[in-house]
């Protein structure tokens, strides 16, 4: 209602941004919005230290007879989705995965071993199918070229999104 106070929280990607404000006004038509105060003082909590996008590049785990699915990736980490459980939080991977970069679609393989930060299983793909599991994983050494290759990756993900997304 008009004169309520209220506090809001936005995600930007990497920070999560929170602040208090007040109900100027509401509007019903022709769509519904309304008008804040503006706020005094806006709180940043820190959420990732990198940008993550959302990617579909097959990763091989070392130990794994198939290869599991980067679902997004930043330069130092991605999430990984694989129909066996790689490990616990502080096991250790070894992975490998390729992607194009553009303009000259020149292949960058990147071979990196990586922590183990969060798993969670996943429900099956198919009714009665087996369960999938989503693996968070911190890159431990990736050199500097390759960091840069993966910064690349992830701006031109972010340029290829459409606006307003």
């Amino acid at each position: 209602q008009e004169g309520e106070d209220v506090t809001l929280r936005t995600f930007s990607g990497l920070n999560v941004f929170t602040f208090s404000c007040s109900v100027q006004s509401i509007f019903l038509a022709p769509r519904f919005y309304m008008h804040l105060t503006f706020p005094q003082q806006v709180q940043a909590t820190a959420l990732r230290k990198a940008v993550r996008v959302k990617v579909g590049l097959p990763v091989q785990i070392e130990g794994l007879p198939e290869p599991g699915i980067i679902t997004d990736i930043s330069v130092d980490g991605a999430q990984i989705t694989t129909n066996s459980v790689l490990g616990e939080a502080g096991a250790k991977a070894t992975l490998s995965f390729a992607f194009q970069i553009k303009p000259t679609n020149q292949e960058v393989l990147i071979q990196t071993d990586a922590t183990i930060c969060s798993m969670r299983e996943l429900p099956a793909t198919k009714k009665g199918g087996p369960p999938r599991f989503s693996h968070g994983v911190l890159f431990t050494d990736i050199d500097q070229t390759n960091q840069v290759m993966l910064q690349n990756l992830v701006y031109e993900s972010l340029l290829s999104l459409p606006s307003g997304a």
